[in-house]
């Protein structure tokens, strides 16, 4: 028998000096050189993506070579923050307990004008509200940790 187990993002060990983890308080992300210009952007509130200068490609998670061709990425591009919504679902049982009190929550799947998805909290409406192809926009919410999250929200 084997005491092996996949490691989680909490195992992670987070250090406030070490700029490839952000720590949300619920969970560890790993990033790396290349995608904390992505964060950076989040503080100061742009929704910033990769766009390859080879192919014009656009895409999302941020990694340093295209996701079409395998080029070096090129260059960033700011998002407009608008976005529609593309698929979504509401969660009633929290994946950690400093999700409790969000409950229930909707996760949601948005497309980008610039061509990109992403999948981020969608808020300001019960899922009941919600209806595919609805326009969102981009907000941006510090959390506890000082890591700062986009989310979309209703365009009122």
């Amino acid at each position: 028998m084997s005491n092996l187990r996949m490691k989680t993002p909490l195992d992670i060990e987070a250090s406030p000096d070490d700029p490839d983890i952000i720590d949300i308080g619920w969970m560890r992300i790993v990033t790396s050189a290349y995608a904390r210009f992505f964060w950076e952007g989040c503080k100061q509130r742009e929704l910033r993506i990769p766009q390859c200068k080879a192919c014009g490609n656009v895409w999302f998670y941020p990694t340093p070579r295209c996701t079409k061709c395998l080029q070096p990425a090129g260059h960033w591009i700011v998002a407009s923050g608008a976005a529609t919504l593309y698929s979504y679902t509401s969660l009633h049982r929290p994946l950690h307990k400093d999700l409790e009190p969000l409950v229930p929550y909707v996760v949601g799947v948005v497309a980008l004008p610039e061509g990109v998805r992403m999948m981020v909290n969608v808020e300001g409406a019960p899922e009941a509200e919600l209806q595919i192809d609805m326009p969102l926009e981009v907000d941006y919410r510090e959390l506890k940790t000082g890591a700062v999250m986009p989310f979309f929200k209703l365009v009122r």
